[in-house]
């Protein structure tokens, strides 16, 4: 989703900046006039959506509800009670590590904060720099070598060994920190059953509570694809990508905790109309159709398009409309300074826009070059620079490992403008990207990735029943 021309700058060029103009005017040479008057249309040749409205309407999650929400709560006591028990500090950051990948920290987020402190006050401020020497000795090089010696070894139907191949193959793929957190979190609901330290208190807690989200979720989403077909555009509008059920996905990747509904429906509405607005853009407008669209709506609202060169790479992507959106559409954060804050797009927004970009980029480029859009940064890259395919990529990549520092840096020491909530959907979104593109064309194409995904996290409950 992309396209949509927003103001402000950044410092974070792609090092491409110089064939940049005309990769944005290219965008409109999309379909020409031939002069007996037909209309020459392009097609990315999308197809409808695997997932009717029926089905989504049919639905339901037999595992919420009583006599589950009675379980969930005592066992919710008794984590808490674990919790504090607990003395030894790396038992405590066990248990803390243990509940933010299962996806249910966000019960106990002032107990974890406290202990968290606690353990910085009176053992990390003490011991920092031999902890750091140790952290800086172990490295992605570790992880292979211990990959490819656990590979070659005789012994390999062990349960704990198998738990830590996993863990060290998942961590080696993408960064923990770069994940969709409630897609991992249904990854290690499976992997955590055959941990060495597994707490069955914890799992029975994860495997419930995943269940009981998963039914808040469908309720939205039935939401979702209700306002989605009475709009009628995906009747109406043959060319654009009808994708109710990837959009939710996004929004669910934003903020997937129950008391965040109007969050996702919101911005479910919002990132459809957006895919419909970027394929009228890139496939189905003529230059002077685009230029009337564009008109209409420039007149409507206090949209500036700059021509500076640097900022394309952000403000191509729908993120920055979609942040706006999202920060008002958790009413308890908002405040005058953050709103007024909001509407120049602050770093957070630059950063996290950013990597929604490029990953899109690396995703589609190969697939949207062929049918003749506008170029991508990978593209614009090699134009610029005269690397080759697999350099560019590479140099991409690079981009996107530096904007996660400056989005770290800006989540550490800028939190007096914006609540905790606020940054964590914004990296989110950059999070979202990565995993909607980190097998090509999750969205527009729909493969085999995102129907998995999708199948895990909105349609199918996680078993109770234990492996043995």
């Amino acid at each position: 989703m992309h396209h949509l021309p927003l103001k402000t700058s950044t410092s974070l060029p792609l090092s491409s900046t110089k064939c940049l103009p005309s990769c944005v005017h290219a965008q409109h040479t999309i379909a020409t006039k031939i002069p007996d008057n037909i209309t020459v249309r392009r097609s990315a040749n999308y197809t409808p959506s695997k997932w009717s409205h029926d089905f989504v309407a049919s639905l339901k999650n037999e595992n919420a509800g009583e006599p589950y929400t009675t379980r969930v709560n005592k066992l919710k006591e008794e984590v808490k009670m674990m919790l504090e028990s607990a003395t030894n500090p790396l038992d405590q950051l066990e248990i803390i590590d243990a509940l933010q990948r299962l996806g249910v920290a966000y019960h106990f987020e002032d107990q974890i904060e406290t202990k968290l402190r606690s353990i910085y006050n009176d053992i990390i401020n003490k011991q920092r720099w031999a902890i750091l020497e140790e952290a800086q000795k172990f490295s992605s090089k570790n992880l292979k070598a211990y990959l490819k010696k656990e590979n070659n070894s005789s012994t390999s139907g062990d349960d704990a060994k198998n738990y830590h191949l996993n863990m060290a193959r998942h961590a080696l793929e993408l960064p923990l920190h770069w994940r969709m957190q409630r897609l991992d979190a249904r990854w290690f609901i499976d992997v955590y059953e055959n941990s060495p330290d597994m707490k069955p208190i914890l799992l029975e807690h994860a495997k419930l509570d995943f269940n009981m989200v998963q039914a808040v979720h469908q309720q939205d989403l039935k939401h979702a694809s209700s306002w989605w077909k009475g709009t009628g555009l995906g009747e109406k509008l043959a060319f654009v990508r009808a994708r109710p059920m990837e959009v939710f996905l996004w929004t669910v990747g934003g903020v997937f905790e129950p008391q965040y509904g109007y969050f996702r429906r919101n911005l479910s509405q919002v990132g459809a109309l957006i895919t419909v607005i970027d394929d009228i853009y890139d496939v189905y407008s003529t230059l002077d159709e685009v230029e009337l669209f564009t008109e209409a709506v420039t007149s409507s609202v206090s949209w500036i398009y700059t021509k500076s060169t640097r900022i394309f790479a952000w403000v191509s992507i729908a993120a920055p409309l979609l942040l706006v959106h999202a920060y008002f559409a958790v009413p308890n954060h908002i405040t005058k300074e953050a709103s007024e804050c909001i509407l120049d797009y602050p770093n957070i927004v630059k950063w996290s826009s950013l990597i929604g970009r490029l990953p899109d980029d690396l995703g589609t480029s190969k697939h949207e070059q062929k049918r003749g859009d506008n170029p991508k940064s990978i593209e614009c890259y090699m134009h610029e620079s005269g690397a080759s395919e697999a350099a560019a990529r590479e140099h991409i990549h690079y981009l996107i490992s530096e904007a996660w520092k400056k989005i770290n840096e800006y989540q550490i020491g800028n939190t007096a403008v914006f609540s905790q909530t606020f940054i964590r959907m914004a990296m989110n979104l950059a999070r979202m990207s990565q995993c909607i593109y980190q097998h090509e064309d999750g969205f527009g194409a729909q493969n085999l990735q995102t129907k998995n995904r999708v199948i895990s996290l909105l349609v199918e409950p996680v078993s109770l029943a234990s492996k043995d």
